[in-house]
């Protein structure tokens, strides 16, 4: 958390607007819960507060699935892995397949995406929700094919609406399958983004919203 701390003074902010995305979800919301005063708002996207199925969180991944997944890492890190989970409707886009698979290399190796999605499937914060005071919005596509959106909104939801100080606009997006902000909804999600943080959204299920 600390090395966050130094990127936000280091970029002369007092307080910043955190955007968590999947993995990076339970990260924004540890740092919210336990630095209030350096976070203005927080955004969740795709994200969770677990993302592995437990007794007391059945809407969970389960094992079967994620053991597939780690060997799929394993085996076939540095192609098209996992492109129709993340963006479905772009399998077929040959020029984004090639990106894609261009990505995962200079991103790390696959020893290196395995010990990553270790951690991730390890991230619990749901004991740290209630704490989240600040103003949050939580951006889950329906049709998400990686983490369902019960595991998604339910869980995040559930804890911040108690507060509501806490989440003051909730939108559940259902454009298209895919995952990743920056392809080809990533104008759309931009322009709610904008919004919430100049505080004009309303509260709208999946992709029906006014400003």
């Amino acid at each position: 958390m600390e090395h966050l701390v130094a990127v936000i003074d280091a970029a002369g902010s007092q307080r910043a607007a955190l955007f968590g995305i999947s993995e990076g979800g339970p990260l924004s919301l540890l740092f919210a819960a336990t630095h209030p005063d350096r976070v203005s708002s927080l955004i969740a996207y795709g994200s969770y507060a677990r993302l592995m199925a437990a007794p007391d969180h059945p809407i969970g991944l389960s094992p079967e699935f994620v053991e597939r997944w780690r060997q799929g890492i394993l085996h076939d890190w540095g192609g098209a892995l996992s492109l129709e989970i993340f963006a479905p409707s772009l399998v077929d886009d040959l020029p984004f397949r090639a990106w894609w698979s261009r990505l995962l290399r200079t991103g790390t190796s696959p020893r290196g995406a395995e010990g990553l999605f270790e951690l991730a499937s390890r991230m619990d914060v749901r004991h740290l929700l209630s704490a989240i005071a600040v103003p949050t919005l939580i951006l889950h596509r329906a049709d998400d094919t990686l983490v369902p959106m019960p595991c998604g909104r339910n869980s995040l939801w559930a804890s911040a609406a108690r507060n509501t100080l806490s989440t003051s606009a909730v939108i559940i997006c259902g454009w298209s399958a895919t995952r990743t902000p920056f392809s080809t909804t990533s104008s759309a999600l931009s322009w709610v983004i904008r919004s919430r943080l100049s505080w004009s959204v309303c509260c709208r299920r999946c992709s029906s919203w006014i400003s």
